[in-house]
Parts: C-alpha cells; sequence; structure tokens
C-alpha cells in the first residue's frame, strides 16, 4: 500500500516551487502551495487516506488557482494607457479624408502611413469620415457630420 507523509508533500511543493522560477506562469507556484497545505494537513491529521490526500491536493490547486486568477484580473492588470499595444482602437472617433471610395461596403483607407481595410456605406472619395469602430483589423467608418 502506497502512503505519503509530509516529507513527500514537502518535497512536491519543493519541486514545484523551482519549477515556477522556470515557467513563470504562477500555476507551479499554486500547486506548490496546495502540496504545502496538503502536507501540513497531513501533519496534523495523520490518518488522512492517499484518496483524501489527493482531493485536498486537487481542491486545495482550483481554489489558489482561481483566487490568483480573479485576483489578477481584477486589481493586478490595470494601465493607465489600455489600447497601448491596439492600434485600430485608437484610431477609433479619428477623422480622416477618403483617398478611395468605398464600393460595395468595402473600401482601403491611408490613415498614419497604414492601409487600413474599413467598412461602411458607399461613399466616393474625397469625403470626410470618422471611424466610429473596430471589427478585428478592419476599421467601421461614417460620414463625419459637422457641427
Amino acid at each position: 500500500m502506497i502512503t505519503l507523509t509530509l516529507w513527500h508533500w514537502l518535497a512536491l511543493a519543493a519541486l514545484l516551487g523551482v519549477g515556477e522560477l522556470f515557467t513563470f506562469t504562477s500555476y507551479m507556484l499554486c500547486m506548490a502551495l496546495a502540496a504545502l497545505i496538503t502536507g501540513l494537513t497531513l501533519a496534523a491529521l495523520p490518518m488522512l487516506s492517499l484518496a483524501a490526500q489527493g482531493i485536498l491536493f486537487a481542491v486545495a490547486t482550483l481554489i489558489i488557482a482561481g483566487s490568483w486568477v480573479y485576483y489578477t484580473k481584477h486589481f493586478f492588470n490595470k494601465s493607465d494607457k489600455p489600447l497601448l499595444n491596439n492600434r485600430a482602437e485608437q484610431l477609433v472617433g479619428r477623422l480622416f479624408t477618403l483617398e478611395t471610395p468605398i464600393v460595395n461596403g468595402v473600401g482601403k483607407a491611408l490613415i498614419d502611413g497604414i492601409i487600413w481595410k474599413i467598412t461602411g456605406i458607399d461613399t466616393p472619395a474625397g469625403v470626410q469620415m470618422k471611424i466610429t469602430g473596430v471589427k478585428g483589423f478592419i476599421l467601421l467608418v461614417e460620414v463625419a457630420t459637422e457641427n
């Protein structure tokens, strides 16, 4: 019969901790903490079965990893420039003049030295357009209204 002791769980926690140093994903760290919790629980409850240890390890891993994901999404990754690496979204609200017409709802526009695929109502060249949104890498445009 296989039995695990506190030292087995501590060794697993150490190995997972070292593995985290090579991956930088935080998930091995979550499993290392779960192994530590399982080992400490086993030290407090030495008659804990192997199945109960496995279940405790799995549940602790899920709770710790889920908590870490929630924490990082809601508190850690706030940026003062959320559109920094999203050039298309940065263009929303900008005005430009059509150099080629929009035909059958599709056209191209040269904006800041980049040719963008645009979509909107059929419009002749020379008309001032406003970028209203982005769908993938396609800019959604409409005729700019004068205020």
